[in-house]
Order: C-alpha cells, then structure tokens, then sequence
C-alpha cells in the first residue's frame, strides 16, 4: 500500500534534533517570529516553496494563546471571544490556545505559514518551543 506524502509525514513523526529547536519568551505582548528564518530539514531555500512540514508546538511555563500568519501583524488576543448568542464570525484578533505543559503538532505550509503570533495572558509569562517533527515534502 502506497501512501500519500502527508501519510509519509504523519507515520515518520521526527523528535527534536539538536540545534533545531526554536525557544523564545513569551509575554503579554503580542509578537510575531518569522518562520521562513528557519531552515527546516537543512534546507534553506525551503520556505520560498509551497512546502507542507509537521511542526511540534509546546507550551512551557503557561498558557501560549497563537496562530499561524502570512504577514507580521499581531492583533491576537488571549481574551476575545465571539459573545454568548452573538454571530460566529472568523476575527484577526481570536487565538488558538496550547494549554502549559502541553504539546500539539501541526501540518504547515512553509510559503502561507510564514509567521507565528505569540502572547500569554495579561501578567503571565512562558517559554514557547518549536520544530520540526517531519522532514519538509519535496
């Protein structure tokens, strides 16, 4: 049985490798890192390419409210929400969350993923760490 190259990606799941794990400080500030500056797989011409990569996200210290971006804007916020009965509608400014002490694994596109909007709750401060958990496709 043949399968697909994202089906490759997620049965060949890679841990961290050394020198290949972004950490950075997360606080109440709203930021954007540029992961095109990264050079998953040791490629460095990778993120120019419509590229698709599984990336492990962990949360170290607290909450990390985030989402994925193609520009550098940072609007996110930990505490917008659609009100009880209002209208569900997409906003720049709603996050995903990843809860502290816990990990979740994405599927990007290098060249529409380009960024990463991080913040924590107001007061609140946490390690953010990412990599590369597949080998980028070709």
């Amino acid at each position: 049985m043949a399968f697909t190259e994202a089906q490759d990606q997620f049965f060949n799941l890679v841990g961290p490798r050394r020198g290949k794990v972004l950490a950075v400080a997360v606080d109440a500030t709203a930021r954007a890192y540029d992961l095109t500056a990264l050079a998953f797989g040791d490629d460095p011409y990778q993120a120019v390419k419509a590229q698709f990569c599984d990336i492990t996200v962990q949360a170290d210290g607290n909450d990390i409210f985030f989402y994925f971006d193609s520009a550098t804007g940072s609007a996110l916020s930990d505490t917008a929400v659609v009100s009880a009965g209002g209208t569900a509608a997409f906003a720049d400014t709603y996050a995903a969350k990843i809860d502290s002490g816990t990990f979740q694994t994405f599927r990007i596109r290098r060249n529409l993923d380009k960024f990463i909007q991080v913040k924590c709750a107001s007061g609140k401060t946490a390690t953010l760490r990412l990599y590369a958990s597949s080998h980028p496709s070709n």
